[in-house]
């Protein structure tokens, strides 16, 4: 039987998708393997999902101790493209500003539930010139984002903001920082889900998430957005006046995407060329 070849095992690995395969794999093979560090290169070029939730926890903990040994050269940390994190407090966050600080060629960074980033993460992320897409899951309550401290730093090298879940503590956070928004001349794409939470219920009928239609809206100074996402309740749009399309200065989009949740249907979807 001859033997596998790089080339045909590195071939095999371009055609997995699924970074948790690409893990298991990595896991059966000996660090000191020439297919070691092949594998870990293309476990690097998918997006990687690091976790403390449950048996997650470990898992991640174990790929970012590999990511930061001496196993783990440039090259191969050079290759990392999308990290997507999730996760509470633990041993995983005090590594993070290591490996954002070895990662320059980040692009996409999604940030989901869980503690939102430490000072140190953020003076970490704001040298990352190539990180262009940010994705927040923007409940104040969930996720404990400082937007003071992300307005600063890491924000105006952005091409694309996506808000997931914005509560009214957030929108006010949000809106705090309209002033330093006004030099963001990079980012072309926001998308805010404006559904977090109960904002201004009158008390009247069931509560619904997300503002009411009488709630007034602050335009957040973005001076260069061409492509516009919203999602929004049915009675957020329901009035006379813009309501959200006043968060920006709609005359120069050439994008509009509207996704409006219907209490009787699962959503209705809009998008305006």
């Amino acid at each position: 039987m001859s033997k596998l070849d790089q080339d045909v095992f590195s071939c095999i690995l371009s055609f997995i998708f699924d970074s948790h395969t690409i893990y298991k794999i990595l896991r059966a093979i000996p660090t000191t393997d020439s297919f070691f560090s092949l594998t870990l290169h293309r476990l690097c070029q998918l997006p990687i999902h690091l976790s403390s939730d449950g048996q997650s926890n470990t898992a991640s903990l174990e790929i970012v101790n590999l990511l930061l040994s001496e196993a783990s050269s440039a090259s191969i940390l050079h290759a990392i493209r999308h990290l997507i994190l999730s996760f509470g407090s633990g041993s995983l966050a005090p590594r993070l500003p290591d490996l954002f600080h070895k990662t320059r060629n980040l692009q996409i960074l999604d940030w989901g539930d869980g503690v939102g980033p430490s000072a140190n993460d953020f003076d970490a992320l704001q040298k990352l010139e190539r990180l262009k897409t940010l994705r927040i899951d923007a409940s104040v309550e969930r996720s404990n984002w400082k937007m003071d401290h992300f307005a600063n730093s890491l924000g105006k090298h952005l091409h694309s903001l996506i808000l997931r879940e914005v509560d009214l503590d957030m929108y006010r956070s949000i809106e705090a920082q309209s002033k330093h928004f006004s030099s963001y001349h990079m980012l072309r794409h926001l998308s805010v889900d404006l559904t977090g939470g109960v904002w201004d219920w009158d008390g009247l009928g069931s509560p619904q998430n997300g503002a009411s239609d009488r709630f007034v809206f602050a335009n957040l100074g973005f001076p260069a957005l061409t492509e516009l996402h919203l999602t929004v309740g049915d009675l957020t749009i329901m009035g006379e006046r813009a309501g959200p399309m006043d968060l920006v200065d709609w005359k120069p989009l050439k994008e509009l995407s509207l996704t409006v949740l219907l209490w009787w249907v699962s959503n209705f979807h809009l998008i305006i060329l």
